[in-house]
């Protein structure tokens, strides 16, 4: 399979307008969306035209471009939306076994109460030279990014917006 089919099967299968009109039928007031784009790192995608690990960042990358598009649209409706972001935790650039994949995340809300922010605690500037190749891949890719890590735990990850 080559990339842009692939990503076209991962962007229809996670298309927000359903999830929208699904929670829009719901009689439930709040929704918390964690979409992963794979299940596993031993689940990278066979394709003939692009890197299989680099490949599933890029697909994480354009479902949170197209969620966002779509939820921008969504003002003056009756379903309100965070702002969706992505994450690549730090275990998937050290392509640990258990890691888990690239990931967008958006809420949607039928009243603002719900619709709480996200906190991103302790953001650090990251120098640690084992991020080279992901902040190569990130020139160009979104408006805001940050590594944040809990300073009692191992491992961070990175949030990327547009």
């Amino acid at each position: 399979m080559n990339y842009k089919d692939w990503e076209t099967e991962i962007l229809r299968e996670n298309s927000v307008e359903k999830i929208i009109e699904q929670f829009r039928l719901s009689a439930d007031q709040v929704w918390y969306f964690d979409r992963h784009i794979i299940d596993s790192i031993d689940d990278l995608p066979e394709l003939e035209d692009a890197d299989n690990f680099w490949s599933v960042c890029d697909a994480a990358l354009a479902l949170l471009e197209q969620w966002r598009n779509y939820v921008f649209e969504l003002t003056n409706t009756d379903i309100l939306a965070s702002e969706p972001y992505l994450v690549i935790d730090d275990e998937w650039l050290e392509r640990q076994q258990n890691s888990p994949p690239p990931h967008v995340y958006l809420t949607l809300a039928k009243q603002s109460k719900y619709l709480k922010p996200d906190f991103f605690f302790h953001a650090t500037k990251e120098t640690d030279s084992k991020y080279n190749e992901f902040r190569n891949w990130l020139m160009g890719k979104g408006n805001w990014k940050v590594r944040i890590k809990n300073p009692d735990e191992e491992y961070g990850c990175w949030i990327i917006m547009f």
